[in-house]
């Protein structure tokens, strides 16, 4: 699986996640997809956007590292509380992904519960991170802008 089957399969997760509320499950998968683009985690130091590695390096500085080692294994992923998802990310990053998407930060934080962990689950399949997991590249972005 590619960077940006990844994406998609993260964006779908969202979608079809409980909560995310209504609103959440009536966004398209384009729209999600350049949200989740341009999420960054709170201390991110890249301007690039979506970077597994620089959310795993957070979560395991957070004291996530039991929760994170759930997702890079190949066995059942442990859930993410709402209040994990923001201190991955933080508040404001949170705030600025709800208002792209016209959602809630409720709602954005609940749809992340289950998408996240299904992209990080995904990108390392046999434990370890892809080769190719780094800050999106912009002409990456405007591909998948332009293929959806």
């Amino acid at each position: 699986m590619n960077i940006v089957d990844i994406i998609k399969s993260g964006a779908s997760a969202f979608i079809n996640s409980s909560l995310s509320g209504e609103k959440g499950s009536g966004l398209t998968i384009e729209t999600l997809i350049n949200a989740l683009i341009n999420l960054r985690t709170g201390n991110a130091e890249n301007s690039e956007g979506f970077d597994f590695s620089s959310i795993i390096r957070n979560m395991q500085a957070s004291g996530l590292r039991d929760l994170t080692s759930s997702w890079l294994g190949d066995g059942n992923n442990r859930e993410v509380s709402s209040e994990q998802i923001a201190t991955i990310f933080g508040s404001e990053e949170i705030t600025k992904f709800a208002s792209i998407l016209g959602i809630s930060a409720a709602e954005a934080t609940g749809g992340l519960q289950d998408a996240l962990p299904h992209m990080i689950d995904q990108a390392s399949k046999g434990g370890s991170l892809l080769d190719s997991i780094a800050p999106l590249s912009n002409s990456l972005k405007a591909m998948i802008k332009l293929f959806g």
